[in-house]
């Protein structure tokens, strides 16, 4: 739960005294006592932690190693630690004491950047050579802190946080405008691009190595590199991935300390709350399960085909199983946009699907009541080892194998209920014909108007089309295989994992809260293991004889109650959305007066589009796919990023 940070000057200038004491209460709530520094000529090296923190007691950072000469700097948690104490000869006894930034360094020693490949957690570490006078910057492949970085003409500037990096007085804060345009189109954004103009971000699996004037940007993972698992029947891959799932889940709750999990009625979080649930039983420990109820009942009509409110009986259900799970329920008072300062002055980064911001924190500030430092979830899990197969029958058609396609159709038809062979197999076919082909499909299928063509954008953005043309957007998009009726050009495998590496505001987000409430919200589904096995294995053993998500469901059995396993329909998180919308109605005025006020909102968002709907507020039909897609999505999305920019120019 700690923040890093560093200033390297090439010519040897030292930062200045002004420098530290700016970026020691730029992230005074990482350590209230300041930074722990280390300097020497040109380069500054500081890490900020609580007294609690368990490592923070085993050793001090920076951490310098025997012969002075290699300098680190590690934030996070390193998970394949005895894999790594035998590769490194050391006896594992007496290493088992050794916190996880020495059995780094040590790594460092040895292998030198190669290392990187060697090491297997959720981090960011920087590394000064003193002999070759080179930073060594880096994060893991996935779900690890965030780590920016400002290349300037004297040197560079790394921080954890941007707020860090703004205090060393190199540059003034500023908006990003493409990367913003691709986040208000929802178009994942350009590789390394943030919020700010001039501030990068190290993407997952990078490093940066800075020596001289020159500055390389490299990848230490690729998913060319990760083997493929194949083993004797079915039920070895189910064995295979329960335990690779335990595993994963045992090393997330390392800490020694309260463990809680934010808790749906879905698979994901179920199945890694059942882990954690059965791996601390056997210590006698509880697991605090944190779950968003509404606060009255909410009508079928408000819902949509296929969607519950409450997750209570679900939850209920599997807390029956695992009976050292302490069931806590929790509801999203208020309106998104409450208090929102000082989220952002923690996250820096606005707040996706913004209706779910309050009682997800409602979650983690129970968590943190409750001393729990660690807050487990089950994000990302339908991309990793929870996933579907949805283009298992495409590809095997693109493979041209009609008779085994037309079997596996039969299959999903029968495992499905809801749809026929032939509805399947149309489908399946669908992303096999031209692009533009698809793109009209679809416009048919969600009754978009043909004639929309490239403006499509305009039904789901607040985007000010100025700024749309200004930077690009749909050529841009279109270059990287994005489009605005979100049919996408890449393959299957490709689309998966730019979606699992398109996590830039969860990563800020995880971050906030552990800034604001000393709480790590942790995702074991993005772990880079569990990742690695969604790839490693068959692609059937997730749709196997057809059923959607196959393998969660089959290596949940007896973890699970029924009602799970075989639940088909979806919670809608804050099913009072509407209410509380509407409910918001003066200070939404008040908002928008603001942002008419505003030259940067006004240049990036279509504020008069944003002030018609919310007139329109009272009179639309809550129950209606229209309302849902103008209000939950263009509306709320244009309202917090309209906030987050009235906050940069507060911050400029």
């Amino acid at each position: 739960m700690s923040a890093i940070a560093g200033l390297w000057y090439r010519d040897g200038r030292a930062m200045s005294v002004d420098q530290r004491v700016e970026i020691d209460r730029a992230l005074q709530r990482f350590g209230p006592g300041g930074g722990a520094w280390w300097q020497q000529g040109g380069i500054a090296l500081g890490r900020w932690a609580p007294g609690f923190e368990s490592e923070y007691r085993h050793g001090r950072q920076p951490c310098v190693d025997a012969g002075g000469s290699l300098v680190l700097l590690f934030d996070g948690r390193l998970y394949n630690r005895l894999e790594l104490i035998a590769q490194l000869g050391l006896d594992e006894q007496a290493a088992s004491g050794c916190p996880d930034f020495a059995l780094v360094l040590r790594a460092c020693e040895r292998w030198g950047e190669s290392c990187l490949r060697r090491l297997v957690g959720a981090f960011a570490f920087a590394l000064w050579n003193g002999r070759e006078q080179s930073l060594l910057i880096a994060r893991s492949p996935f779900a690890a802190p965030p780590l920016y970085y400002h290349h300037h003409p004297e040197g560079l500037a790394f921080a954890t946080r941007p707020k860090a990096i703004y205090a060393s007085g190199l540059l003034r804060r500023s908006v990003n405008l493409p990367f913003l345009a691709d986040y208000l189109v929802s178009f994942p954004g350009e590789p390394r691009q943030t919020f700010f103009q001039g501030i990068q971000a190290l993407e997952g699996g990078e490093c940066l190595i800075a020596r001289g004037t020159r500055l390389d940007v490299r990848r230490f993972w690729r998913l060319e590199d990760v083997r493929s698992v194949r083993l004797a029947c079915d039920d070895d891959y189910v064995a295979y991935a329960r335990d690779v799932l335990d595993r994963v889940v045992a090393d997330h709750l390392r800490d020694g300390t309260a463990h809680a999990v934010m808790m749906s009625g879905g698979l994901d979080s179920t199945a890694i709350g059942a882990s954690a649930a059965l791996q601390l039983a056997r210590r006698s420990e509880f697991l605090d399960c944190f779950t968003e109820v509404p606060g009255h009942v909410v009508a079928a009509s408000m819902l949509g085909p296929g969607r519950y409110a409450d997750e209570t009986p679900l939850v209920q259900a599997t807390a029956a199983l695992h009976r050292n799970m302490r069931l806590h329920f929790v509801q999203a008072d208020g309106f998104y946009l409450d208090d929102i300062e000082a989220f952002f002055d923690a996250a820096e980064c606005p707040f996706r699907n913004a209706s779910n911001r309050l009682w997800m924190e409602a979650c983690v500030r129970g968590a943190a009541a409750l001393g729990c430092r660690t807050l487990l979830s089950g994000s990302g899990g339908n991309l990793s080892f929870g996933r579907s197969d949805d283009a298992l029958l495409t590809e095997t058609l693109r493979a041209g194998h009609l008779r085994e396609a037309l079997k596996l159709a039969f299959a999903t038809s029968r495992a499905g209920g809801s749809q026929s062979p032939v509805r399947a197999f149309a489908r399946a076919a669908l992303p096999l014909l031209p692009l533009p082909l698809r793109r009209f499909e679809r416009r048919r299928r969600e009754g978009w108007a043909w004639l929309e063509g490239a403006r499509s954008w305009q039904r789901y953005s607040a985007i000010h089309p100025a700024l749309l043309a200004e930077t690009a957007v749909a050529e841009r998009g279109l270059a990287r295989g994005f489009n605005f009726d979100f049919v996408p050009a890449l393959d299957a495998r490709k689309s998966r994992l730019v979606a699992l590496g398109n996590n830039y505001l969860a990563d800020n987000i995880d971050c906030a809260w552990r800034e604001c409430f000393g709480v790590w919200s942790r995702r074991p589904a993005n772990d880079q293991r569990l990742v690695e096995l969604s790839f490693a294995i068959p692609d059937r053993q997730f749709g196997l004889d057809g059923l959607p998500r196959s393998l969660i469901r089959r290596l949940s059995v007896g973890r699970l109650p029924e009602g799970v396993l075989h639940n088909r329909a979806r919670g809608l998180q804050n099913a009072l959305w509407f209410e509380q919308l509407q409910s918001a109605g003066d200070s939404i005025r008040d908002h928008l007066d603001a942002f008419g006020k505003s030259p940067l909102v006004c240049h990036t968002l279509d504020v008069p589009q944003l002030k018609r709907l919310a007139a329109g507020l009272a009179r639309a039909d809550a129950s209606g796919r229209e309302t849902f897609v103008q209000y939950r999505v263009r509306f709320e999305m244009g309202l917090m990023t309209g906030r987050f920019l009235l906050w940069v120019e507060a911050q400029a």
